[in-house]
C-alpha cells in the first residue's frame, strides 16, 4: 500500500494488486472517524458517526499491500480484534458504501 498525494494504492479484495487509485473525497469532514489505540495490542476501536442506515467498511493491510482484515462498520463504535496479526506496521482505510475513501492512516501492532 502506498500513500502518494493523499492517494492510496492497495490490493483488491482477492489480495491481488489493484493499480487503481482512490482519492479522498473533498467532503470528508462530513464523517469524522477515530481509530484508537495506536499503537494497538489486541483490538482497534473505530468510532464513526454513521449516517442512519449506512454501512461503511474498514480494511487493514500489511506493508506488502495485502488485505489482512476487513470488517463492516454498522454502528458508531466497532471493535476490531487484531490479536491474530503479527507485530508490525499496518495501514487501514475506511470507505463509504459507494467506495469513497473516508480515512486512511497507519497503525502499529504491538503484543
Amino acid at each position: 500500500m502506498d500513500f502518494i498525494d493523499n492517494t492510496i494504492y492497495s490490493s483488491n479484495c482477492n489480495g491481488n494488486k489493484d493499480n487503481s487509485a482512490v482519492k479522498p473525497p473533498n467532503n470528508t469532514a462530513l464523517l469524522d472517524a477515530k481509530v484508537y489505540p495506536n499503537p494497538a495490542n489486541s483490538m482497534l476501536n473505530i468510532e464513526v458517526q454513521l449516517p442512519h442506515g449506512q454501512v461503511y467498511e474498514m480494511c487493514v493491510y500489511n506493508t506488502l499491500g495485502e488485505k489482512v482484515i476487513c470488517d463492516e462498520l454498522d454502528q458508531d463504535l466497532t471493535i476490531l480484534p487484531i490479536n491474530n496479526l503479527s507485530l508490525g506496521m499496518y495501514y487501514y482505510r475506511i470507505t463509504s458504501p459507494n467506495g469513497a475513501l473516508i480515512k486512511a492512516d497507519k497503525v502499529m501492532i504491538v503484543h
